[in-house]
């Protein structure tokens, strides 16, 4: 029997066709589990249960709901102090996502999260908890372009995304 054997470009054609496969359905996946997070939030509780890798899908995804372009960058290893980019109108913003199911999120998250935002030269940024923020936190984000936002505040977001209501940048 006759076996053919495959020249050079064509075997760099067929990887690369297999490369392209993976990513494909990789994103596809990724895509998948955004949405089956994002549709079964309901309270507190339910953000709570899930893992920080999730947390951070779910805010995402709730960004992409309501109008913006999101990148991930966080995922697991070293996110530069930024779990997503956002962009909107023109402009640019970071979200630092904090899973803090019990704890605040203090000052010095905030004041990062400002320099990792004036680093990206973006126009704001974002901290997202599913708890709260610790007062000298609320008092630090005053007066700059800076967006706190706690559980509750996350779940009445996820409440305008299914309402299809974008928010303004």
């Amino acid at each position: 029997m006759n076996v053919p054997t495959l020249q050079p470009f064509e075997l760099l054609a067929i990887l690369a066709l297999l490369s392209a496969s993976a990513a494909l359905w990789g994103h596809v996946r990724r895509r998948l589990r955004r949405r089956k997070l994002w549709t079964r939030q309901r309270d507190l509780s339910t953000l709570k249960a899930m893992t920080w890798q999730e947390f951070e899908l779910l805010v995402g995804e709730t960004f992409r709901r309501l109008g913006y372009q999101v990148i991930e960058t966080g995922g697991g290893g070293a996110d530069g102090g930024a779990d997503l980019l956002l962009a909107k109108g023109g402009r640019r913003f970071v979200v630092q996502c904090k899973h803090y199911k019990t704890g605040r999120v203090g000052a010095p998250v905030v004041r990062e999260v400002v320099g990792v935002a004036v680093h990206e030269k973006a126009q704001g940024a974002f901290v997202v908890t599913v708890g709260s923020f610790t007062r000298a936190a609320e008092a630090f984000a005053k007066g700059k372009p800076l967006h706190l936002i706690d559980g509750g505040q996350l779940m009445a977001m996820i409440e305008k995304g299914r309402a299809g209501k974008r928010l303004k940048p």
